[in-house]
């Protein structure tokens, strides 16, 4: 990670340091608990498949909101092998973004915006998956939890995408904070607490 000469520039690039060590941290953690892309692998014994979908209507017709959610029930077993494998898979969206390179403070940053529109992708991904999984009874509402922290790091990013859009207003480094990540890892953290081997 690199910050271009000029005033800020250092600062800068300490700051990026910071967020990226930041982060790397969070996900190693995270690499133990998060939902594998793949759900339809974790049919069979030990799940089971829901559908739902929402709907808006008028006097005279009716709208789809939403495509149907193919939702799976899985047990402890199935939840716990699934969570290990996006766990990798959301580790490897956010890892992809560094390092990250500070043009510095008014510039345009086309090669971050590119990464970290990359990395928003599999974020989204892995929040889909998340949010069809049905987890076991004792893990659900940390489950939830799991999900609005996913798509908190979701909204945090696509922020980020605004913002590299246009010129910076401030040395790019103070925009990586991803305080979500710290959310996800306390959801990690209890589903972990109540016997899942996720790690």
């Amino acid at each position: 990670m690199r910050a271009e000469a000029g005033m800020g520039g250092a600062a800068s690039g300490r700051v990026a340091r910071l967020a990226g060590t930041r982060a790397r941290l969070a996900m190693t953690a995270l690499a133990v608990g998060l939902a594998a892309a793949g759900l339809a692998a974790c049919g069979g014994k030990g799940s089971k498949t829901t559908s739902s979908s929402t709907t808006a209507s008028t006097q005279s017709t009716t709208t789809t909101a939403a495509p149907p959610i193919q939702r799976h029930e899985l047990g402890k077993a199935a939840y716990a092998s699934a969570m290990r494998g996006l766990g990798r898979k959301l580790a490897r969206s956010v890892e992809g973004m560094y390092p990250i390179a500070d043009s510095g403070t008014g510039s345009a940053n086309a090669e971050e915006l590119a990464k970290v529109e990359q990395a928003k992708l599999g974020v989204e991904s892995v929040r889909a998956s998340l949010r069809a999984i049905i987890a076991p009874s004792d893990v659900r509402s940390d489950h939830a939890q799991l999900v609005q922290a996913v798509g908190a790091l979701e909204d945090e990013l696509g922020n980020l995408v605004v913002v590299l859009n246009h010129p910076l207003a401030k040395p790019l480094g103070q925009y990586f904070k991803f305080a979500a990540l710290q959310r996800v890892s306390n959801a990690v953290a209890d589903i972990r607490k109540k016997g899942y081997a996720i790690g």
